[in-house]
């Protein structure tokens, strides 16, 4: 179940940034760039989205946790923490044609399940 979240989770990223609004970048991941250099409603309001999504996350391990499709052993924080680093990683190289990463990358950020 989790795995298969996951996967669906990196194939949005994938497919995002392969577009139109992936060219011009994620507003978040460009914000969290600048963050000392926002208003303090904005920095909050992109710290918020950060935490949400790295929360998401967690959610995903912890449920593959629970069914066995993902290792019990692995710390949630830091997994969910080093899987939100991939996906604001695919926004950012996003921007640039060379860099813009594509589906044959999710079978490797699924290993960190493993």
């Amino acid at each position: 179940m989790a795995v298969s979240n996951w996967r669906r989770y990196s194939n949005f990223y994938v497919d995002s940034v392969r577009d139109v609004e992936g060219e011009r970048g994620c507003l978040v991941a460009v914000s969290a760039l600048e963050l000392q250099t926002l208003d303090e409603e904005l920095a909050g309001a992109v710290s918020a989205a950060l935490i949400r999504n790295q929360q998401n996350l967690q959610q995903i391990i912890s449920l593959g946790q629970q069914d066995g499709s993902v290792n019990p052993a692995l710390d949630r924080e830091a997994t969910a923490s080093l899987m939100l680093c991939i996906v604001l990683g695919m926004r950012v190289a996003g921007k640039v044609a060379a860099t813009r990463p594509d589906a044959s990358i999710i079978p490797l950020a699924l290993k960190i399940l493993d």
